[in-house]
Protein backbone atom coordinates (compact mmCIF):
# COMPACT_ATOMS: atom_id res chain seq x y z
CA UNK A 1 0.00 0.00 0.00
CA UNK A 2 1.31 3.42 -0.94
CA UNK A 3 1.96 5.94 1.82
CA UNK A 4 0.51 9.41 1.38
CA UNK A 5 2.94 12.28 1.86
CA UNK A 6 2.53 16.00 1.32
CA UNK A 7 5.18 18.47 0.15
CA UNK A 8 4.44 22.02 1.29
CA UNK A 9 5.59 23.60 -1.95
CA UNK A 10 5.17 27.33 -1.51
CA UNK A 11 7.64 29.44 -3.47
CA UNK A 12 7.43 33.19 -4.00
CA UNK A 13 7.46 34.87 -7.42
CA UNK A 14 11.07 36.04 -6.97
CA UNK A 15 12.50 32.95 -5.26
CA UNK A 16 13.55 30.95 -8.32
CA UNK A 17 15.99 28.80 -6.30
CA UNK A 18 13.27 27.47 -3.97
CA UNK A 19 11.02 26.78 -6.96
CA UNK A 20 13.75 24.61 -8.48
CA UNK A 21 14.19 22.78 -5.18
CA UNK A 22 10.46 22.08 -4.80
CA UNK A 23 10.08 20.96 -8.42
CA UNK A 24 13.11 18.66 -8.50
CA UNK A 25 12.28 17.16 -5.11
CA UNK A 26 8.70 16.50 -6.21
CA UNK A 27 9.81 15.10 -9.57
CA UNK A 28 12.20 12.57 -8.00
CA UNK A 29 9.85 11.55 -5.18
CA UNK A 30 7.07 10.96 -7.71
CA UNK A 31 9.14 8.09 -9.15
CA UNK A 32 9.10 6.18 -5.85
CA UNK A 33 6.56 3.36 -6.20
CA UNK A 34 5.81 3.18 -2.49
CA UNK A 35 4.75 6.82 -2.16
CA UNK A 36 1.55 8.66 -3.07
CA UNK A 37 2.91 12.18 -3.50
CA UNK A 38 0.81 15.31 -3.05
CA UNK A 39 2.18 18.84 -3.33
CA UNK A 40 0.60 21.96 -1.85
CA UNK A 41 1.04 24.94 -4.19
CA UNK A 42 -0.28 28.49 -4.11
CA UNK A 43 -3.00 29.17 -6.65
CA UNK A 44 -1.09 32.04 -8.29
CA UNK A 45 2.24 30.19 -8.57
CA UNK A 46 3.71 29.10 -11.88
CA UNK A 47 3.13 25.37 -11.47
CA UNK A 48 2.52 24.24 -15.06
CA UNK A 49 5.62 22.00 -14.98
CA UNK A 50 4.18 20.15 -12.00
CA UNK A 51 1.15 19.09 -14.05
CA UNK A 52 3.33 16.69 -16.03
CA UNK A 53 4.43 14.79 -12.92
CA UNK A 54 2.83 11.71 -11.40
CA UNK A 55 1.53 13.61 -8.39
CA UNK A 56 -1.63 15.19 -7.04
CA UNK A 57 -1.80 18.96 -6.55
CA UNK A 58 -3.65 20.77 -3.76
CA UNK A 59 -4.03 24.52 -4.24
CA UNK A 60 -3.52 26.95 -1.39
CA UNK A 61 -5.89 29.93 -1.99
CA UNK A 62 -3.41 32.41 -0.46
CA UNK A 63 -1.17 34.37 -2.82
CA UNK A 64 2.41 33.07 -2.75
CA UNK A 65 4.04 36.43 -1.98
CA UNK A 66 1.88 37.14 1.07
CA UNK A 67 4.21 35.86 3.80
CA UNK A 68 1.94 36.62 6.77
CA UNK A 69 -1.14 34.88 5.35
CA UNK A 70 0.94 31.89 4.29
CA UNK A 71 2.33 31.56 7.82
CA UNK A 72 -1.22 31.72 9.19
CA UNK A 73 -2.35 29.10 6.67
CA UNK A 74 0.49 26.78 7.74
CA UNK A 75 -0.24 27.27 11.43
CA UNK A 76 -4.06 27.08 11.46
CA UNK A 77 -5.32 25.46 8.22
CA UNK A 78 -2.64 22.98 7.19
CA UNK A 79 -3.00 20.72 10.28
CA UNK A 80 -6.67 20.12 9.45
CA UNK A 81 -5.76 19.39 5.83
CA UNK A 82 -3.21 16.82 7.00
CA UNK A 83 -5.86 15.17 9.19
CA UNK A 84 -8.69 15.20 6.64
CA UNK A 85 -6.51 13.73 3.86
CA UNK A 86 -4.88 11.25 6.26
CA UNK A 87 -1.31 12.08 5.32
CA UNK A 88 1.41 10.02 6.95
CA UNK A 89 4.12 12.66 6.57
CA UNK A 90 4.66 16.28 5.54
CA UNK A 91 7.86 17.68 4.02
CA UNK A 92 8.75 21.36 4.35
CA UNK A 93 11.38 22.08 1.63
CA UNK A 94 12.19 25.38 3.34
CA UNK A 95 11.72 26.73 6.83
CA UNK A 96 8.02 27.09 7.73
CA UNK A 97 6.60 28.22 11.03
CA UNK A 98 4.11 25.77 12.55
CA UNK A 99 2.70 24.98 16.00
CA UNK A 100 2.12 21.27 15.48
CA UNK A 101 1.67 18.64 12.79
CA UNK A 102 -0.64 15.63 13.24
CA UNK A 103 1.73 13.44 11.22
CA UNK A 104 5.47 12.90 10.87
CA UNK A 105 7.43 16.01 9.87
CA UNK A 106 10.59 16.48 7.82
CA UNK A 107 11.88 20.04 7.99
CA UNK A 108 14.51 21.47 5.67
CA UNK A 109 16.86 24.10 7.05
CA UNK A 110 19.19 25.15 4.26
CA UNK A 111 21.05 27.93 6.04
CA UNK A 112 21.20 30.03 9.18
CA UNK A 113 22.49 33.18 7.54
CA UNK A 114 20.65 35.43 9.98
CA UNK A 115 23.09 34.39 12.69
CA UNK A 116 26.16 35.38 10.65
CA UNK A 117 25.22 38.21 8.29
CA UNK A 118 22.89 41.16 8.86
CA UNK A 119 20.28 40.16 6.29
CA UNK A 120 16.95 40.80 8.06
CA UNK A 121 15.17 43.62 9.84
CA UNK A 122 15.44 43.44 13.62
CA UNK A 123 11.84 42.38 14.19
CA UNK A 124 12.17 39.56 11.63
CA UNK A 125 15.43 38.45 13.18
CA UNK A 126 13.89 38.38 16.65
CA UNK A 127 10.93 36.34 15.38
CA UNK A 128 13.22 33.80 13.73
CA UNK A 129 15.46 33.45 16.76
CA UNK A 130 12.40 32.57 18.82
CA UNK A 131 10.58 30.36 16.30
CA UNK A 132 13.45 28.39 14.75
CA UNK A 133 14.44 26.50 17.92
CA UNK A 134 10.77 25.56 18.42
CA UNK A 135 10.25 24.09 14.96
CA UNK A 136 13.59 22.28 15.14
CA UNK A 137 12.57 20.68 18.40
CA UNK A 138 9.19 19.55 17.07
CA UNK A 139 10.33 18.26 13.68
CA UNK A 140 10.78 14.50 13.53
CA UNK A 141 13.80 14.91 11.29
CA UNK A 142 15.79 17.77 9.75
CA UNK A 143 17.27 17.68 6.26
CA UNK A 144 19.99 20.08 5.25
CA UNK A 145 22.13 20.56 2.16
CA UNK A 146 25.63 21.11 3.55
CA UNK A 147 27.86 19.94 6.36
CA UNK A 148 28.31 23.60 7.26
CA UNK A 149 24.60 24.06 8.03
CA UNK A 150 24.57 20.82 10.00
CA UNK A 151 27.37 22.20 12.18
CA UNK A 152 25.40 25.44 12.62
CA UNK A 153 22.27 23.54 13.70
CA UNK A 154 24.23 21.65 16.33
CA UNK A 155 26.14 24.73 17.50
CA UNK A 156 23.32 27.30 17.54
CA UNK A 157 20.19 25.23 18.29
CA UNK A 158 21.74 22.22 20.04
CA UNK A 159 20.02 19.84 17.62
CA UNK A 160 21.19 16.28 18.23
CA UNK A 161 23.34 15.00 15.38
CA UNK A 162 21.29 11.84 14.71
CA UNK A 163 18.25 14.04 13.95
CA UNK A 164 20.03 15.67 10.98
CA UNK A 165 20.68 14.26 7.50
CA UNK A 166 22.96 16.05 5.05
CA UNK A 167 22.15 15.48 1.39
CA UNK A 168 23.66 17.68 -1.31
CA UNK A 169 21.26 18.91 -3.96
CA UNK A 170 21.80 18.84 -7.72
CA UNK A 171 21.48 21.24 -10.60
CA UNK A 172 18.77 21.33 -13.25
CA UNK A 173 18.90 19.22 -16.42
CA UNK A 174 18.70 22.49 -18.36
CA UNK A 175 22.22 23.43 -17.20
CA UNK A 176 25.01 22.09 -19.42
CA UNK A 177 28.04 23.54 -21.23
CA UNK A 178 27.69 25.29 -24.58
CA UNK A 179 30.61 25.46 -27.01
CA UNK A 180 32.60 28.58 -26.09
CA UNK A 181 32.35 30.33 -29.46
CA UNK A 182 28.64 29.55 -29.80
CA UNK A 183 27.93 30.85 -26.30
CA UNK A 184 29.96 34.03 -26.85
CA UNK A 185 28.12 34.79 -30.10
CA UNK A 186 24.72 34.20 -28.49
CA UNK A 187 25.47 36.55 -25.56
CA UNK A 188 27.05 39.19 -27.83
CA UNK A 189 24.01 39.20 -30.10
CA UNK A 190 21.35 39.17 -27.40
CA UNK A 191 22.94 41.19 -24.59
CA UNK A 192 25.64 43.10 -26.50
CA UNK A 193 28.39 42.11 -24.12
CA UNK A 194 31.56 40.07 -24.46
CA UNK A 195 34.80 39.40 -22.58
CA UNK A 196 33.08 39.55 -19.21
CA UNK A 197 33.22 38.54 -15.56
CA UNK A 198 29.86 37.11 -14.50
CA UNK A 199 27.78 36.95 -11.32
CA UNK A 200 24.22 35.64 -10.98
CA UNK A 201 22.09 35.62 -7.84
CA UNK A 202 20.29 38.13 -5.70
CA UNK A 203 21.58 41.69 -5.92
CA UNK A 204 21.67 42.12 -2.18
CA UNK A 205 23.95 43.57 0.49
CA UNK A 206 25.91 42.56 2.45
CA UNK A 207 25.55 38.76 2.04
CA UNK A 208 26.57 38.50 -1.62
CA UNK A 209 29.55 40.84 -1.14
CA UNK A 210 28.97 42.56 -4.48
CA UNK A 211 30.58 45.87 -3.57
CA UNK A 212 33.76 43.93 -2.88
CA UNK A 213 33.38 42.17 -6.25
CA UNK A 214 32.97 45.48 -8.08
CA UNK A 215 36.01 47.01 -6.37
CA UNK A 216 38.13 43.95 -7.15
CA UNK A 217 36.97 44.05 -10.77
CA UNK A 218 38.25 47.62 -11.08
CA UNK A 219 41.74 46.41 -10.11
CA UNK A 220 41.67 43.66 -12.74
CA UNK A 221 40.30 46.03 -15.37
CA UNK A 222 43.39 48.22 -15.09
CA UNK A 223 45.35 45.36 -16.66
CA UNK A 224 42.54 44.15 -18.95
CA UNK A 225 40.80 47.37 -20.07
CA UNK A 226 38.31 45.64 -22.41
CA UNK A 227 36.86 43.56 -19.59
CA UNK A 228 33.19 43.96 -18.59
CA UNK A 229 31.28 43.05 -15.43
CA UNK A 230 27.85 41.43 -15.76
CA UNK A 231 25.30 40.95 -12.97
CA UNK A 232 22.07 38.96 -13.38
CA UNK A 233 19.32 38.21 -10.90
CA UNK A 234 16.51 39.96 -9.00
CA UNK A 235 17.07 42.94 -6.76
CA UNK A 236 17.18 42.28 -3.03
CA UNK A 237 18.10 44.22 0.09
CA UNK A 238 20.07 47.44 -0.62
CA UNK A 239 20.36 46.63 -4.33
CA UNK A 240 20.31 50.32 -5.22
CA UNK A 241 23.25 50.95 -2.90
CA UNK A 242 25.26 48.33 -4.81
CA UNK A 243 24.31 49.71 -8.23
CA UNK A 244 25.00 53.30 -7.12
CA UNK A 245 28.44 52.25 -5.84
CA UNK A 246 29.24 50.71 -9.22
CA UNK A 247 28.35 54.02 -10.86
CA UNK A 248 30.38 55.98 -8.31
CA UNK A 249 33.56 53.99 -8.99
CA UNK A 250 33.30 54.85 -12.68
CA UNK A 251 32.51 51.52 -14.33
CA UNK A 252 29.92 53.15 -16.57
CA UNK A 253 29.77 51.33 -19.90
CA UNK A 254 31.79 48.41 -18.55
CA UNK A 255 28.95 47.24 -16.28
CA UNK A 256 25.77 45.44 -17.36
CA UNK A 257 22.88 44.59 -15.07
CA UNK A 258 20.61 42.14 -16.88
CA UNK A 259 18.00 41.70 -14.14
CA UNK A 260 16.03 38.45 -14.15
CA UNK A 261 16.91 36.53 -17.29
CA UNK A 262 15.18 33.64 -19.11
CA UNK A 263 16.25 30.31 -17.66
CA UNK A 264 17.32 29.06 -21.09
CA UNK A 265 19.93 31.85 -21.31
CA UNK A 266 21.74 30.99 -18.07
CA UNK A 267 23.89 28.20 -19.51
CA UNK A 268 25.04 30.54 -22.30
CA UNK A 269 26.17 33.16 -19.78
CA UNK A 270 28.03 30.60 -17.68
CA UNK A 271 29.67 29.12 -20.79
CA UNK A 272 30.61 32.47 -22.35
CA UNK A 273 32.05 34.25 -19.31
CA UNK A 274 35.77 34.55 -18.75
CA UNK A 275 35.28 33.89 -15.03
CA UNK A 276 32.29 33.30 -12.78
CA UNK A 277 32.80 35.13 -9.46
CA UNK A 278 30.77 34.39 -6.35
CA UNK A 279 32.47 36.02 -3.33
CA UNK A 280 29.52 35.53 -0.96
CA UNK A 281 29.98 35.95 2.79
CA UNK A 282 27.67 33.02 3.61
CA UNK A 283 25.74 30.37 1.66
CA UNK A 284 23.73 27.39 2.75
CA UNK A 285 24.85 25.73 -0.47
CA UNK A 286 25.64 28.09 -3.38
CA UNK A 287 23.78 26.73 -6.40
CA UNK A 288 25.26 29.26 -8.89
CA UNK A 289 28.73 27.92 -8.06
CA UNK A 290 27.62 24.40 -8.94
CA UNK A 291 25.84 25.52 -12.12
CA UNK A 292 28.88 27.46 -13.33
CA UNK A 293 31.07 24.42 -12.67
CA UNK A 294 28.63 22.26 -14.65
CA UNK A 295 29.06 24.64 -17.61
CA UNK A 296 32.87 24.33 -17.51
CA UNK A 297 33.48 27.89 -16.32
CA UNK A 298 36.44 29.08 -14.33
CA UNK A 299 34.94 29.68 -10.90
CA UNK A 300 36.23 31.81 -8.04
CA UNK A 301 34.29 31.66 -4.80
CA UNK A 302 34.71 32.19 -1.05
CA UNK A 303 36.48 29.90 1.39
CA UNK A 304 33.71 30.30 3.98
CA UNK A 305 30.50 28.43 4.94
CA UNK A 306 29.46 25.80 2.39
CA UNK A 307 31.28 26.90 -0.78
CA UNK A 308 34.43 24.79 -0.17
CA UNK A 309 32.19 21.72 -0.02
CA UNK A 310 31.16 22.33 -3.64
CA UNK A 311 34.26 23.40 -5.51
CA UNK A 312 36.78 21.58 -3.28
CA UNK A 313 39.78 23.28 -4.93
CA UNK A 314 41.82 25.66 -2.77
CA UNK A 315 43.35 27.31 -5.84
CA UNK A 316 39.99 28.95 -6.60
CA UNK A 317 38.87 29.77 -3.08
CA UNK A 318 39.49 33.28 -1.75
CA UNK A 319 39.01 35.03 1.56
CA UNK A 320 36.09 37.40 0.80
CA UNK A 321 37.28 39.89 3.42
CA UNK A 322 40.79 40.49 2.07
CA UNK A 323 41.26 43.35 -0.38
CA UNK A 324 43.19 42.30 -3.48
CA UNK A 325 42.73 38.56 -3.10
CA UNK A 326 39.89 38.20 -5.61
CA UNK A 327 41.48 40.52 -8.19
CA UNK A 328 44.78 38.64 -7.92
CA UNK A 329 43.01 35.38 -8.77
CA UNK A 330 41.09 37.06 -11.62
CA UNK A 331 44.33 38.36 -13.14
CA UNK A 332 45.97 34.94 -12.81
CA UNK A 333 43.16 33.29 -14.78
CA UNK A 334 42.89 36.06 -17.38
CA UNK A 335 46.65 35.93 -17.92
CA UNK A 336 46.48 32.22 -18.73
CA UNK A 337 48.44 31.21 -15.63
CA UNK A 338 45.69 29.04 -14.14
CA UNK A 339 45.37 25.33 -14.83
CA UNK A 340 43.65 24.97 -18.22
CA UNK A 341 42.08 21.70 -17.08
CA UNK A 342 40.25 23.36 -14.18
CA UNK A 343 36.99 24.03 -16.07
CA UNK A 344 36.85 20.38 -17.17
CA UNK A 345 37.59 19.24 -13.61
CA UNK A 346 34.82 21.57 -12.43
CA UNK A 347 32.31 19.83 -14.67
CA UNK A 348 33.37 16.38 -13.51
CA UNK A 349 33.08 17.51 -9.90
CA UNK A 350 29.61 18.96 -10.56
CA UNK A 351 28.37 15.59 -11.82
CA UNK A 352 28.69 14.27 -8.28
CA UNK A 353 25.77 16.49 -7.18
CA UNK A 354 22.45 15.02 -8.36
CA UNK A 355 18.82 15.30 -7.38
CA UNK A 356 18.50 11.52 -7.61
CA UNK A 357 21.07 11.00 -4.85
CA UNK A 358 19.51 13.75 -2.73
CA UNK A 359 16.02 12.27 -2.95
CA UNK A 360 17.33 8.76 -2.30
CA UNK A 361 18.60 10.07 1.04
CA UNK A 362 15.27 11.81 1.68
CA UNK A 363 13.39 8.62 0.75
CA UNK A 364 15.43 6.67 3.29
CA UNK A 365 14.48 9.18 6.00
CA UNK A 366 10.82 8.86 5.00
CA UNK A 367 11.07 5.06 5.26
CA UNK A 368 12.63 5.33 8.70
CA UNK A 369 9.82 7.59 9.92
CA UNK A 370 6.83 5.76 8.40
CA UNK A 371 7.74 2.11 7.92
Amino acid sequence: MKRKILINGRFTSHHFAIRNVVFNMTKELSTKNDLDVYVLLNKDSDYKDFLNLNIKIILNPVKADNAILNHLYTIFILPFLLISKQFKLVVYPQICIYLFNPCKTILYINDLIEFYVESQRKIQLMFRKVSYPYICKHADHIMTISQNTKKDLIKIFNVVEKKITVAYIGYSDSIFPIAKKQAEEFIANKYEVKDFIFYIGYITHPQKNLIYLADEFVIAKKIFPNLSLVFAGPKGKDADMILNHITDIGLGGSFYYLGKIPSEDIKYLYSACRIFCFPSLYEGFGMPVLEAMACEAYVITSNVSSMPEIINDEDFLINPHIVGELSKKMIEILSGKANEQSPIKNRERAKMFTWASHVNALHQVINNLIR
